[in-house]
């Protein structure tokens, strides 16, 4: 991928019972695109997250948010995503 694209990330964090769900961007320009730089990111506005599942990248933050919506809308899928978290 190219420096200085933005690209979009659907993103799952829990930190202690609470989990919550957000759009991530990633800056070629200013780091890597790659789920440890979503990580920081997160953790830089959020502070500390037990564990992190992020899909992406994607090309626009729509599609990152129905993303999000669609896989944490039920139960089965919420339970799935967070499993998949590290």
């Amino acid at each position: 991928m190219s420096d200085g694209v933005l690209l979009y990330w659907a993103v799952l964090y829990v930190q202690g019972d609470e989990g919550s769900g957000l759009v991530s961007v990633t800056d070629g320009w200013h780091s890597p695109h790659s789920v440890d730089s979503v990580r920081r990111s997160v953790e830089i506005r959020h502070g500390k997250v037990d564990k992190l599942s992020a899909v992406g990248p994607m090309r626009s933050r729509e599609l990152a948010r129905q993303y999000l919506e669609a896989a944490t809308s039920t139960e089965a899928g919420l339970n799935f995503w967070l499993a998949q978290a590290t």
